[in-house]
């Protein structure tokens, strides 16, 4: 029977061609040990960072698009600021009741061009507002779907704002145009009390 034959350092480890392979695989495992603890985190350093810089270089992009676009933002700020952007909130007009008119007569523009039927407006309320005066007016008119949509997406994009309430549609029931009965009040703010 083969005895194990001790090394010089008097231990159990094989020595000869067995022992050179032993400590070939040893070194190998401890190579490889040392190039995981090492190489690993150096290599998750190195995605995260890729990754970071990939991020900056969208925001990059997106702030070059952005940038010839500056100056007009920069001017729609100025003009909040300075309170210039009223004649886009708020009906212009002295008094109410030129304030009243001005929307009588918007209203009657975008129902002509919306391609509205016979559109009337009654009289106009007023009514403060805290610091403002709503103003409101009745309007009834005869039109098809296409035209109402259109009218009421106009309304939704006018300048000044408005605001639709109270309204009514009512099939007006002669012919096969589709004729429909509208009514609604519409409203919208003058700076500055009655």
């Amino acid at each position: 029977m083969n005895a194990p034959r001790l090394t010089a350092a008097g231990s159990l480890l094989p020595a000869g061609r067995a022992g050179a392979w032993l400590a070939l695989g040893a070194g190998a495992v401890a190579a490889a040990s040392v190039a995981v603890a090492v190489v690993a985190p150096v290599l998750h350093w190195y995605q995260s960072r890729a990754h970071e810089i990939a991020c900056r270089q969208q925001q990059v992009l997106a702030i070059e698009r952005l940038l010839p676009e500056l100056p007009a933002m920069r001017r729609q700020v100025a003009a909040l600021e300075t309170g210039d952007d009223d004649r886009r909130l708020f009906l212009a007009g002295s008094s109410a009741t030129i304030a009243g008119a001005n929307l009588q007569a918007a209203i009657l523009l975008l129902a002509a061009e919306a391609h509205a039927g016979s559109t009337s407006t009654a009289p106009f309320s007023e009514q403060p507002a805290g610091g403002l005066t709503r103003i409101t007016i009745d309007v009834r008119m005869t039109a098809n779907w296409t035209a109402l949509v259109a009218l009421l997406s106009a309304i939704d994009l006018a300048h000044p704002r408005m605001l639709v309430s109270d309204l009514t549609i009512v099939a007006d029931g002669q012919g096969s145009d589709d004729r429909l009965r509208i009514g609604f009040a519409i409203s919208a703010f003058r700076a500055g009390g009655a």
